[in-house]
């Protein structure tokens, strides 16, 4: 069981912003790459760090430019995700590690864009 934010999650990540001190530009990237000292946009210009929040294919064109280690390989399997929810009064005590689903994983040392190498389906 996982709980929410009372307010919603955009409350976390107007925090999240705000405690970025950064400026947020959005707009659509048709080129990508590292120039030494950041990242270089097109047509954006020159910038500190780059989210991309694209489909894969897309991603995959832009990242490939950079190392060649990326490509987009459609698949068959699909993934269903369902969800659901409830409102639950301030009485209820939720079991120990419910809460927000974050990425346990991420490493505050890691800086850019990480790309691996495709994983190659094999016939068993």
């Amino acid at each position: 069981m996982f709980g929410a934010l009372r307010d919603g999650y955009g409350i976390l990540l107007d925090a999240l912003q705000q405690a970025a001190d950064a400026t947020f530009v959005r707009g659509e990237a048709s080129g990508l790459r590292s120039d030494g000292a950041g990242w270089n946009v097109d047509p954006l210009g020159s910038v500190d760090a780059v989210i991309l929040a694209v489909p894969a294919p897309r991603a995959a064109a832009l990242l490939a430019s950079r190392c060649g280690c990326c490509e987009y390989r459609r698949s068959d399997r699909t993934g269903v995700v369902r969800g659901g929810g409830a409102r639950l009064s301030g009485q209820v005590e939720l079991p120990q590690n419910s809460g927000i689903l974050v990425a346990t994983d991420a490493r505050p040392d890691r800086q850019g864009v990480h790309a691996v190498e495709p994983k190659v389906d094999t016939p068993r």
